[in-house]
């Protein structure tokens, strides 16, 4: 069946009440874990379009599902729900009231998107030969929310066959998406070395195990690893973020603290620069006579989209968008996002919605408290995701 001609009637019939939700959404962020009033707005939306919402013990999100019964054949879409602590500089008429917090990064789009994605297909449930789940996650800004979801034991009892979800691209046009196949995002591990000398009298160094001198040839080091180790195509960052140690200048301290960041976009490459930055920081340490005590932070691994379902994806973006509006991205984002803690344990895909216009500020990055997404992108969203899941019950 084609859906498309009553996916686009029902969106414009429901335009203005979107817009609106939208709106109300960005005006009232709130940070992760204490989305406690956005979750009873969500709630109260879904339960009247008929929606059952899953309660698996967490204190905000939602877990609602359309045709329960018919559970076995289950697709999932998932939303992210918090905001950023940051001040919102849109002078947007709906900007935030709410003091020092933002939807910054556009999850008020992503909600209203997937919102309205819910709404149709509530709809069209007669037609639906399956269930979806709608996860409205909280705390991805946190990358932690995506483990507490699973935590709460819901794929216990509703394991998707598949997951997709979007974010908001100012790199790209409202009106497009941008695709890719496997790798689409970063992981982010945090790690922190602690190099351990003998301090002393700034004047007598050869009294001392000097931790700062090792400190520097471990920062300039660890850039080999990018350089030397690692395929020349693949990606990697690693960043040193915070320097800490010794409080006077004529005293060489006893430790120095180096605390930074890893990125990959290959879960394989992941666990090799884990290993040689250990090594790597050990081995200098003891070179100078110290000791270097390396503890890494595992977060989200990497998003490697399924290329299946991207193709899906990229099916549905084309017969309801254009296919002028369905674009494959040059390369992965090296930012990070928890939605890759899902694919670790079903298949899924992630895709980017475009919310660029003639406003400069809708060109300006993610995490900027001055940038503004076009409301429009919404209904892309809502487009490609509901023609999307019809497609997967046919």
């Amino acid at each position: 069946m084609n859906y498309v001609d009553t996916i686009l009637k029902l969106i414009d019939n429901n335009k203005n009440e979107f817009i609106k939700i939208r709106e109300h959404l960005h005006k009232y962020p709130e940070l992760g874990e204490n989305e406690y009033k956005t979750t009873e707005f969500l709630k109260k939306h879904l339960i009247n379009w008929g929606y059952e919402i899953l309660d698996f013990g967490m204190d905000t999100g939602v877990f609602a599902i359309l045709n329960k019964d018919l559970s076995e054949n289950l697709v999932a879409i998932r939303s992210d729900i918090d905001a950023l602590p940051l001040k919102e500089e849109s002078l947007l008429p709906y900007a935030s009231i709410n003091d020092g917090i933002a939807h910054c990064c556009g999850h008020d789009i992503h909600m209203s998107g997937v919102l309205l994605t819910a709404k149709l297909l509530a709809n069209l449930k007669n037609e639906i030969n399956g269930s979806i789940l709608f996860i409205f996650q909280p705390a991805e800004e946190t990358l932690s929310g995506s483990k507490n979801v699973i935590k709460s034991g819901i794929f216990n009892k509703y394991m998707p066959k598949e997951i997709i979800a979007t974010h908001t691209w100012p790199y790209l046009e409202s009106g497009k998406i941008g695709l890719l196949k496997k790798e689409f995002m970063a992981s982010s591990d945090n790690f922190n070395i602690k190099v351990i000398g003998s301090g002393g009298h700034g004047a007598h160094p050869e009294d001392c195990v000097d931790p700062v001198v090792a400190s520097a040839y471990i920062i300039t080091s660890i850039q080999t690893i990018i350089s030397r180790y690692i395929e020349p195509l693949d990606n990697v960052v690693i960043s040193i973020g915070k320097i800490y140690g010794g409080n006077a200048v004529n005293i060489i301290p006893n430790e120095v603290s180096l605390e930074g960041s890893i990125r990959t976009t290959n879960n394989i490459t992941r666990k090799k620069v884990h290993k040689k930055l250990t090594d790597i920081s050990k081995q200098i340490a003891a070179g100078f006579g110290a000791k270097a005590e390396v503890s890494i932070f595992p977060g989200p691994p990497a998003v490697v989209n399924n290329p299946e379902i991207v193709e899906k994806i990229e099916e549905a973006g084309i017969k309801i968008l254009g296919k002028d509006n369905v674009v494959y991205l040059e390369k992965p984002s090296m930012g990070s996002e928890d939605f890759a803690e899902y694919l670790q344990i079903m298949p899924g895909a992630l895709f980017r919605t475009g919310t660029s216009n003639s406003d400069p500020n809708s060109k300006l990055g993610l995490h900027n408290s001055k940038v503004v997404f076009d409301t429009d992108s919404l209904f892309t969203t809502a487009k490609v995701m509901s023609l999307y899941v019809l497609n997967c019950f046919e």
